[in-house]
């Protein structure tokens, strides 16, 4: 009986020392956040505002100096939401590039499809296109969209 106890005590022992070594106690902290994976974070939180019909959600992710003014892509987001339901973005990334300051260049495939209000149609298409986002603060914001847009396309 007290060689199982010593025998059961030894083991706990070493899991907890084994623990320590792989990710727990004294494990190499995770690697800091990539430029991609930062605005990936930033994309899908706008692809969900968007697909949601969130506008707040959404121009929380625009940056304030994005060209082409805030307040234009307002409202052609709106106009999207108004004329369409349903709406489902996929993406994939092709290229992020970032500057080594504030500024990354995202080059994207994307399906979109979504139900067009007045004809009750299923619209479906694919495309490619360039955004930069700058980085404010912790996160990426989006900066500038290039043609064909991603958001605000109708």
């Amino acid at each position: 009986m007290k060689n199982k106890l010593t025998a059961q005590i030894a083991t706990c022992i070493l899991l907890v020392f084994l623990g320590g070594c792989f990710g727990g106690i004294g494990a190499s902290s995770p690697a800091p956040p990539t430029p991609q994976s930062e605005i990936r974070e930033t994309l899908d939180r706008m692809i969900d505002a968007y697909e949601s019909k969130n506008i707040h959600v959404f121009m929380s992710c625009v940056s304030e100096g994005y060209t082409g003014e805030t307040s234009e892509l307002n409202s052609a987001i709106r106009r999207d939401f108004s004329r369409a339901t349903n709406i489902s973005i996929r993406y994939t990334f092709n290229n992020v590039t970032s500057d080594g300051k504030n500024n990354a260049f995202v080059a994207v495939t994307f399906n979109r499809s979504y139900t067009d209000i007045k004809t009750g149609k299923q619209v479906t298409g694919q495309g490619e296109t360039t955004m930069n986002f700058r980085k404010t603060g912790d996160v990426y914001l989006l900066h500038t969209q290039h043609q064909p847009p991603l958001f605000g396309f109708m």
